[in-house]
């Protein structure tokens, strides 16, 4: 006994058809939204790259490294003296003047290496 009423056969396929339509574009949003979540974090990463260049933080950062390993400081008091460094060079110098510094500290220690 198959007497399959072809209304209800239709009314299946095309709920099937509609179904695997839905799915498709649920994932073509998803990926999407992947790609739009991999631009903005990479627009993220611009912007914080630009902010460091602009601050001279890394600057800081550098030439703070080259006088911990030149003063031979201990491990635990390097993070106290990076943060009395950082204020210090906030106040005091200029973007400019911390590049020209941290220049001039990675020949010294550059050549402090050769040495040894």
């Amino acid at each position: 006994m198959s007497n399959k009423n072809p209304i209800m056969q239709d009314n299946a396929q095309t709920n099937n058809s509609l179904i695997k339509e839905n799915d498709s574009k649920v994932v073509n949003n998803k990926s999407q939204v992947q790609q739009l979540t991999e631009e903005q974090k990479q627009q993220q990463m611009d912007q914080f790259k630009k902010f460091l260049q602009q601050t001279g933080i890394s600057d800081a950062f550098q030439v703070i490294f080259a006088e911990i390993i030149d003063k031979k400081l201990k491990e635990e008091d390097s993070y106290k003296y990076t943060a009395d460094r950082l204020r210090e060079i906030g106040k005091g110098l200029s973007t400019e003047q911390m590049k020209a510094k941290s220049e001039m500290q990675k020949k010294e220690l550059a050549e402090k290496m050769k040495k040894k």
